[in-house]
């Protein structure tokens, strides 16, 4: 074999190990690339997962949580505490769903409720207790004054007096009829002077 073809039987040799060897370093670089992309994903994956187990998890009570009752006049607007000896031990560990299905049968709702904290709030349409209030009393379709007891129940003190037929609810204008039903804190009073002196206002001028 003449030494030229020797030299080009070496030089080929030697250019398919190059082509081999730069193609086997690309599909090595390009998997190496690969790998990490997929890496960086799985990371990302693994960090959400770790931030949804730090969401706050659904609020329960506990040995510190302070407990409040309130009772809501809605006719006067007021909200009074409400007396409730409770035993923190009986509802340890509830979330605001059972709480609300213990304490929904007795006219309760949820106002506010953290882990600090939870306020229980019954409703009632009325005034608010021991007051005077100028209202409607339907026995006889005309105006009166009530005194309301401890529930905020009205009741008339003195029938000869407090019942005022002399004011028919036909007499009555709609817009004061409106207020009158659905009930405002301008119509309740501390003492029955007010409440008459009002009433001669209202509906006597």
């Amino acid at each position: 074999m003449s030494k030229l073809k020797r030299n080009v039987i070496v030089l080929s040799v030697c250019f398919v190990l190059s082509i081999v060897f730069l193609t086997s370093y690309f599909l090595s670089l390009r998997d190496l690339n690969k790998a990490k992309s997929n890496s960086k994903n799985q990371g990302t994956v693994i960090d959400n997962s770790v931030i949804s187990t730090n969401v706050s998890k659904e609020v329960i009570i506990n040995k510190d949580t302070k407990i409040t009752f309130e009772v809501q006049y809605k006719k006067s607007g007021e909200v009074f505490p409400e007396k409730n000896d409770i035993e923190l031990t009986s509802i340890m560990g509830k979330t605001k769903k059972e709480l609300e299905e213990i304490y929904g049968i007795q006219g309760y709702i949820i106002k506010e409720m953290d882990s600090k904290h939870v306020i229980f709030l019954k409703s009632f349409d009325r005034y608010s207790p021991g007051k005077y209030v100028i209202d409607i009393f339907k026995d006889s379709d005309c105006i009166a004054i009530f005194k309301t007891d401890a529930q905020g129940k009205e009741n008339i003190e003195d029938p000869d007096n407090d019942i005022k037929l002399d004011t028919k609810i036909s007499d009555v204008k709609d817009g004061d009829l409106d207020i009158i039903l659905q009930g405002r804190k301008s119509l309740q009073f501390d003492t029955k002077e007010d409440a008459i002196e009002n009433y001669k206002v209202l509906f006597k001028s």
